[in-house]
This record gives C-alpha cells, structure tokens and sequence, in this order.
C-alpha cells in the first residue's frame, strides 16, 4: 500500500495545493462551476422526488414502481462506467505522458496497473455521484427509509463504481493486448457516440411523457404487472446494489450487510485479478500501444505527389484547409457532428408541440418566430462555445510558429471565422427554415426567421473567435476546458445577451410586420418612429458585436 499511495502522491498534492493557487480566476471557476453542481444536484433531487411521488397515487404498486425504476437507473450506469472506465483507461494506461517513465521504472506492474486504475476512477467515475446520487436520495421519502439509508448511499456506490471502473480497465488491457490502443479507442468512440444517437432519438420519438397522462396508466399498470415476475440476475452488481438499498429502506437494514459485503468483496477481487492480469500482459499491452498507423506505399514519385497537390490561393484559405484536416484527424472532434445531427432532429421535432399550442391559439405567429429564434440562438451559442471559442487557444504552446509567419493577426482570425462560419451558418439556416415549415409559417415569416438567425449566426460567430483570442488558453488541449474557463462563460453570457437584446428591439419591426401582413395596416408615425429605433438598435449592436470583439482579439495577439 506504501509504494501504491506513493504513485498517486502527485494527483494527491495537486488536490491539496489547489486552494492555494493564485490565479484568481481559476478559483472563480472552481467556486462557479461548484455552486452550479451543486444546484443541479438539487434539481435532480426535486425532479426525482415528484417523480417517485407520482408513484405512490399507485398505493399497492408504488415500492414495487420505485424498486424497478431503481433497477433501470442502476443498470444503465452500469453500462455507462464500464464504457466510460474502458475508454479513459486508454488514456491513463497506455497513452498518458508520463508512463514511458514510470514503465522503465522499478516498479511492479501490478501495483502500476492499481495506481492507474484510480486515476481512471475519478475521471469516469464522478457522475454516479452527481447525476445519481441525488436520484438514490429521493427514493428514500418515498420508501420512507430511515437515517441509516442516506448515510448508507455512498457506501454502497463507491464499490459499485470501483467494481466498473476495474471491468472497464481489463477489458481495456485485454483490447490493448492485440490492438493499437488510440486506434481502439477511436473505434470505440465512434461506436458509443451512434448508439447513444439512436437510442436517444428513439427514446424522444416514444414520447415517455405521456405514461404520465391518466388515461394511459392503466395500460402502464397492465405492462408492469407482465413483467412483475421477472427475476434480477443475482451476478450483476447493479443488482448488489438495489439490493442493499430496498434492505436499508426496509423493516430490517441490518439485512443489507450480505449485499454490501458482496459489493467490497466483489470491488476487491476485481482489482486483485486487473493486479495479477497486467502482471501477465500490461508490458506487451504497453509495447502494441506504441505502434502507430504507418502510411502505405502507393509507389507515387515525388513529382507525382506535387502535381496532384493542392496549393490554396491565399493564407487565409491555407489556415481554413489546415483546420479543417485537424478537426477531420481528430476522433473526438467530428464524432461531436453526429450528435449535432442528433440535436438538429430534436429541436425539429420538438416543435410539433408548439405548432398544437399555434392551433389552439396559445400562441400566434410572432410567438413561434420568438421561440425560433431564441432556441436556435441558443443551440447557435452553444455550438461556437464548443467549437469557435477554443479556435485560437487550440493552436497550442507552438502558437510562436504563427507569429513568427509573415501574416498579420488578423488573417488567423479571419481564417477561424470562415473555418466555423460557414457550418453553423448552414446550421442555423436548416433549424430556422424546418422549423418554420413544421408550422406552417407563411413565407414572409419563414424568411424573417431564416434571416435574423443568419445574423445572430454571423455575429455570435465573429464574438465567439474575437474572446478567444482576448482570453487564450494555450496551456490548454481539452476544447471543453477551455470553453468551461472564465472567458468562454463571459462569451455565453455575452451571446445570450445579444440574443437578447435582439429579441426585445425586434419587437416594434415585427409587430408592424404582422399587421401589414394580417390586416393590411399601415404603421402610424408613433409606430415608424419605433421601428426605425429598433432597426437601428439591431444593426448598431450586431455591428458592434462583429467588429469590437475581433479587434481586441487581433491587439491581444500581436507579437510582442
């Protein structure tokens, strides 16, 4: 346990030395994003606790109802950590920076293997805790458990996690044996992303809101009952686990001792089989990992290969096919396009509910351009967040080599702009105009819409490059970490306030457009007065927005 602990003294220094940092952003974003856990582990709470609430109107069915949606939570996170362990273990066992030195070192392998299987754990294994630790609290009321069952919850979720997290890094080291391990884990990552697609689209196309609707909790009773002889498997984990807890909430906890011991026994026998496992094939694993893809030889001459070269026109056009080569080469980049796909037929689909609330006259045109519009801005936001925001920052410690080029800060930026711009132009042109016609907008209407999200598009994209460039992040490779920073949360607040702003000064414009349209009213001096205020507020603040933030991006970058 000595030589264990004395591998993860550095992860364990770093936690400790933490609070101690003197960037004072840092802390900032620690302190934001740990109220902003916090908040949505409390909403989970709520939203869990009414749901296992609308269980006990069923008064013979209602532990029966909790119990198996228990069961359901617990076995999809079972599936969910052993995929997530299975494929940061590529990372922490056979792709991290410092394992060249610590495998030359003299250092067992098996207690290497238990050290980097820790570090998998606390980077796949957090969001049991978060996402379902509060859904596990709110069962007890419901159950109405004692003191004992909320205290007990940890307890039984850290072997359940310990137990995924050691199946995930075996089977890790087993692929890793026979298989390069980045190439594995590409494959493995496309694979996870498109059938989390399709069982996402297909759970969104069931409509489960509506088991909710009392006219249908019948059939809902009668499916439950078909089922209710099913028995759990007695060698799944998940099924430990529900076990210790229904035990807990019950007449008698200290019934839940047998299920918790099997859950620590079970967590300690995996980790002694990883253990004896990597002593057998971890360094040949390490070796196989090693190897990278050669090119093949296709017999071109050097010449050949000039000729069929394409040289682009400009710089600007040579850093767009540059970018677009990186973000193609790279997995974990343009995996994210299918589950932007995924978003799209979601946001497309959401707004059949809207066009029923337009037929009941909930809501008339203008509503639905407003809702177009803000939720398309919104996923519009997200996306440059994501995508455009990292954009300068991503160019890495080597960003000298750019500098040192004879081109000025301005072409990079450019050339960022026109990388990203032109996809989520596209983006935002396909919501706007398939919303527009799932409810039957008229055609004025449907171009209004198409181009004021054009112009929320152009805009957001230019801010989102410009406060990258302000606030770059070189030190940083995770596009997500550097969205997460302190600049990428002032761009999403600065967007939505954009978006907002647009909204509120877009009302007179639209309002005059309606009645033209509708009645044929022409607007009273009162009204022009109005617009012209509102026209001029939209094309003063989206000039500001495409022009201030570049500017200031492109004095930040200049070489000093």
């Amino acid at each position: 346990m000595r030589g264990w602990l004395h591998l993860l003294w550095p992860q364990l220094r770093s936690l400790k030395n933490a609070p101690k940092t003197s960037q004072s952003r840092e802390r900032i974003r620690y302190l934001f994003f740990g109220l902003l856990g916090l908040g949505f582990m409390g909403l989970t709470g709520l939203g869990a606790d009414w749901f296992f609430g609308l269980f006990m109107r069923a008064e013979f069915l209602s532990t029966f109802l909790i119990e198996k949606t228990l069961n359901i939570i617990l076995v999809f996170f079972l599936g969910l950590l052993i995929f997530s362990n299975l494929i940061a273990g590529f990372s922490t066992l056979f792709l991290a920076d410092d394992l060249h030195l610590l495998v030359s070192s003299p250092i067992p392998v098996g207690r290497l293997f238990l050290a980097r299987m820790m570090n998998t754990w606390t980077q796949a294994s957090w969001m049991l805790f978060v996402f379902g630790l509060p859904i596990f609290a709110a069962a007890g009321p419901a159950l109405n458990a004692g003191t004992s069952f909320y205290f007990a919850l940890p307890m039984i979720l850290l072997p359940f996690t310990l137990l995924c997290c050691g199946i995930g890094c075996i089977l890790t080291m087993l692929l890793a044996r026979f298989l390069p391990a980045k190439n594995t884990r590409d494959v493995l990552i496309v694979l996870s992303v498109v059938g989390f697609l399709v069982l996402y689209i297909a759970f969104r196309l069931a409509e489960p809101e509506t088991l909710l609707e009392k006219d249908r909790f019948q059939d809902l009773v009668g499916v439950i009952n078909a089922f209710a002889s099913a028995e759990y498997s007695r060698w799944l984990p998940s099924t430990w686990s529900l076990t210790a807890m229904m035990q807990l909430a019950g007449p008698d906890p200290v019934r839940a001792l047998m299920p918790i011991m099997t859950l620590y026994l079970g967590a300690g026998g995996v980790m002694t089989l990883g253990a004896w496992l990597s002593r057998k094939i971890y360094l040949r694993a390490f070796d196989t990992a090693q190897t990278g893809r050669r090119p093949k030889d296709t017999g071109d001459t050097e010449t050949q290969t000039i000729r069929r070269a394409v040289f682009p026109k400009d710089p600007v056009s040579a850093l767009v096919r540059r970018d677009r080569q990186l973000f193609l080469r790279t997995t974990a980049q343009w995996t994210q396009l299918l589950l932007i796909g995924a978003l799209v037929v979601v946001y497309l689909f959401n707004f059949k509910h809207f066009k029923a609330l337009q037929e009941f006259q909930i809501i008339g045109a203008l509503g639905i351009f407003y809702i177009n519009l803000s939720l398309g801005g919104l996923v519009i936001i997200t996306l440059c967040a994501r995508f455009l925001y990292p954009a300068i920052s991503l160019e890495g410690k080597a960003f000298w080599a750019v500098q040192v080029a004879p081109i000025p800060p301005d072409v990079l930026l450019r050339a960022k702009v026109k990388w990203g711009r032109d996809p989520m132009l596209l983006l935002g042109i396909i919501m706007a105009s398939g919303a527009s016609i799932l409810t039957e907008q008229d055609i004025t209407m449907s171009l209004i819409s198409v181009g004021a999200l054009a112009l929320v598009t152009l805009c957001v994209c230019r801010m989102a490059v410009g406060m990258g460039a302000i606030w770059p992040q070189f030190h940083l490779d995770n596009p997500t970490r550097i969205a997460s920073s302190l600049g990428g949360i002032l761009f999403m607040i600065g967007g939505i306030t954009y978006l907002l702003v647009m909204c509120i000064a877009s009302i007179p414009v639209m309002v005059v457009i309606r009645d033209f349209l509708d009645l044929g009213v022409y607007p009273s001096a009162n009204r022009q007065f109005w617009t012209i205020c509102g026209v001029g507020t939209i094309l003063i603040l989206s000039g500001l927005i495409a022009w201030l933030p570049l500017s200031l991006g492109r004095k930040r970058l200049e070489p000093r």
